[in-house]
């Protein structure tokens, strides 16, 4: 995941996190900054967050085959650079910063290369006239690895509570005019098809989850899921669905 600093990247993993608990308390494992946070990024540093779809219990927890880089967020200070994000991209995480943790291995399989790559930007970000520099950095490497049937990439776009969208009626976000404009802009800015723009609203300040959220999550969690598994599938040449996943999808 790639944005912004406060555009939501660890609000968009605590979302996906509580609507796969399926529990009414909201994820409390994400280090999130307050709304006053300003340009600095909550996240120090690159990390790999792996995802699970929960049970009763914790024992009954199942890690699911996909795993998210968290990373701090694009900021005047430039604490992470283009350069730096393009070569997680193309799996030189050797020398990159914070290469020591366990997660960022040296000799990395197939299954460590990056699938799928999300662009994480606010519903109120400038798109038109004063375009800032985070911005402009995500459109250059969009750019640099844009070819066909390459690495999946989408634009998420947070917090469209704040163009109209009740918060109750989440999972009807599609239908309205002004989500649907907005994504249209979004996609003509960084010239990507309107499907791999996704509206989001992360949970924030709630401090239970609720139905129509959850419902909008999952299903943007799935197609984001989907489409880097079929990137899997035909870059690799692979025509079974391995067995973990198919169990998953039954």
């Amino acid at each position: 995941m790639v944005g912004e600093s406060g555009a939501g990247k660890s609000s968009l993993l605590k979302t996906f996190t509580t609507a796969l608990s399926n529990k009414e308390d909201i994820a409390d494992i994400y280090r999130i900054g307050p709304s006053t946070h300003g340009k600095k990024s909550a996240t120090l540093k690159m990390h790999l967050e792996p995802i699970y779809i929960g049970g009763e219990t914790k024992e009954q927890e199942q890690c699911l085959p996909c795993r998210f880089y968290d990373m701090p967020g694009l900021d005047d200070d430039q604490t992470v650079t283009e350069d730096e994000i393009m070569k997680i991209i193309n799996n030189n995480t050797n020398e990159c910063k914070d290469s020591k943790e366990a997660a960022l291995k040296k000799n990395l399989t197939p299954a460590d290369e990056v699938h799928c790559i999300l662009y994480v930007i606010n519903a109120k970000a400038n798109l038109t006239t004063t375009i800032s520099k985070s911005i402009n950095i995500m459109k250059s490497i969009l750019q640099r690895i844009q070819k066909d049937d390459g690495i999946r990439q989408f634009v998420v776009v947070t917090a469209i509570d704040e163009l109209g969208v009740p918060n109750e009626d989440m999972k009807n976000a599609y239908k309205y005019r002004c989500v649907r404009k907005h994504c249209e802009k979004v996609s003509v800015a960084f010239n990507v098809d309107l499907f791999h723009v996704i509206p989001v609203s992360n949970y924030f300040v709630e401090v239970t989850s609720n139905d129509a959220k959850n419902a909008m999550s999952l299903f943007n969690f799935w197609r984001v899921f989907h489409s880097g598994k079929d990137f899997i599938d035909r870059h690799w040449n692979k025509k079974e669905t391995p067995e973990g996943l198919r169990k998953l999808m039954v």
